[in-house]
């Protein structure tokens, strides 16, 4: 119950009172129906009453400003070690009446998310099914006749242990080198209902299970009453892994969305490969390499080398009125990177190699313009720490020891970008910007003691701009921090 009164007056006016009162009533129950099935409801009404007796919330004669329900239910069944499953649903519903409009005040709202996840388990799966990676129990006690343990019953067994050739356990080995299949969906709407007639929306719409109140919006308005959104996803990502050595891992997303108020419209995406003469759906991919450094090229400097590669592609498409009539449609290619190593030298240095590009090609359906960006970068770090120590065995430093250290750090970094448009109606592209950059910037650190460090800097570059033009960076810095603290 809530009650809150604002009085205000002035010399020549009369005192004015502004008064509200309202009732909350709340319900919330939980019930686990099942070990895998469990429900969450919660619901709260609020009512005014003002100018209402006790006698009349007793009779329930009163009306409801505000209802807000939240409703979840999750399903975890286990079938199988090798497959985990998870099904959710939520809902959240609101009514509301406003005071201030009493025709047409009154609306309703719901979101509802259904989402299922799944997760195959190649390993498990290959050691259920083809007793791949089952560790052999050593019996011990006391010796003589014991009575055989039941193992579990796989569906290829072997006849005899230590058999010489068994195609099935090395199909199940080669299935264990697969990573985990992960696969998501989920499904978002939202409704919202304007101007509603006196009445209660369905049961269905408030648990978000109906795209209709079943109640009529009132007469006489203006705007657009009904209004909804609906989304829709889903991801896999999968993998190989040989090792620690190799590591590929795969994803594929794809995502789509329509709105409808006013006017239809909607988009959609989806991972892609749009390379020369391939355009079709192709999963992300991340391949890392390690374990380098056993080659004979790098086998006498590196302590470890480690090479990755990943690759980032999507399409998304815009539309309005029906996914049929598309107004825009856009590429992204990513390889970020397209090769990068990682180095660690065997003297103490690190650093790493690595060279990114990207490209974007935006299409306008409408007119038939297209816009293209691309983007290639190099950079080049290496990296130097060394910490030492010594005593000065003379007086007055009393064989104080000091702390020093050098730190050493160079970069290099090139790039180019360039951005081209076509006309409607051309079949060639015109470069309207191009850049192209590069700087150099080392940067040494000397630390004499934990209270006195110092150090250099250098930058020097270049940029060359079609549009701006040429301009330079050199700069050099000197810096020396000195830590004074009081006993």
């Amino acid at each position: 119950m809530a009650q809150n009164r604002v009085l205000n007056s002035a010399q020549a006016a009369d005192t004015t009172a502004t008064e509200t009162f309202t009732i909350d009533r709340t319900a919330r129950a939980n019930m686990k129906i099942f070990e895998s099935l469990s429900i969450d409801i919660s619901r709260i009404h609020k009512a005014d009453m003002r100018g209402k007796t006790f006698s009349d919330f007793m009779s329930n004669k009163f009306s409801d400003i505000n209802i807000s329900q939240n409703f979840s239910a999750r399903y975890n069944p286990r079938i199988f070690d090798w497959l985990n499953n998870n099904f959710t649903y939520s809902s959240n519903y609101t009514f509301a009446r406003n005071l201030q409009q009493q025709t047409s005040g009154r609306s309703a709202r719901v979101s509802s998310n259904k989402s299922a996840d799944f997760t195959f388990k190649w390993k498990d799966f290959a050691r259920s099914v083809f007793g791949v990676g089952k560790k052999k129990t050593n019996t011990g006690g006391r010796r003589g006749r014991q009575k055989p343990k039941s193992q579990p019953l796989l569906v290829f067994q072997e006849e005899e242990e230590g058999a010489r050739f068994n195609p099935l356990k090395l199909f199940g080995s080669f299935l264990a080198k697969f990573k985990d299949i992960r696969f998501n969906y989920s499904e978002r709407t939202n409704i919202s209902h304007l101007g509603l007639v006196p009445g209660s929306p369905s049961l269905a719409f408030q648990f978000g299970l109906s795209d209709t109140t079943n109640l009529n919006s009132v007469s006489g308005l203006t705007t657009n009453t009904i209004s909804s959104t609906d989304n829709q996803s889903y991801t896999a990502s999968s993998g190989l892994a040989f090792g620690r050595a190799i590591d590929i891992a795969l994803k594929f997303q794809h995502s789509e969305q329509s709105n409808q108020s006013t006017i239809i419209s909607g988009n959609s995406s989806n991972s892609w490969v749009k390379f020369r003469e391939f355009d079709l759906p192709f999963p992300e991919w991340t391949v890392r390499i390690g374990g380098l450094s056993s080659l004979p090229l790098f086998k006498s400097l590196f302590k470890s080398v480690t090479f990755s590669h990943s690759f980032s592609g999507q399409r998304d498409i815009t539309w309005d009125q029906t996914p049929d009539n598309e107004t825009r449609r856009s590429f992204t290619t990513n390889f970020r990177p397209l090769g990068k190593l990682d180095l660690n030298f065997k003297n103490g240095f690190t650093g790493n190699i690595q060279i990114n590009n990207s490209k974007t090609l935006s299409q306008t359906l409408t007119t038939g313009g297209e816009n293209q960006t691309e983007n290639t970068d190099i950079s080049v770090t290496a990296n130097y720490s060394k910490r030492s120590g010594f005593h000065i065995p003379i007086w007055p430093f009393n064989k104080k020891e000091l702390k020093n250290s050098i730190d050493f750090s160079f970069t290099f970094t090139a790039s180019t970008s360039s951005r081209k448009n076509k006309a409607p109606g051309k079949s060639d592209f015109e470069e309207q910007d191009s850049t192209t950059r590069w700087s150099i910037s080392p940067r040494l650190t000397y630390s004499f003691s934990t209270q006195v460090r110092g150090g250099a800097f250098l930058e020097i570059g270049k940029t060359d701009s079609k549009r701006i033009g040429k301009t330079s960076i050199q700069e050099f810095g000197l810096d020396i921090n000195i830590a004074i603290s009081g006993r």
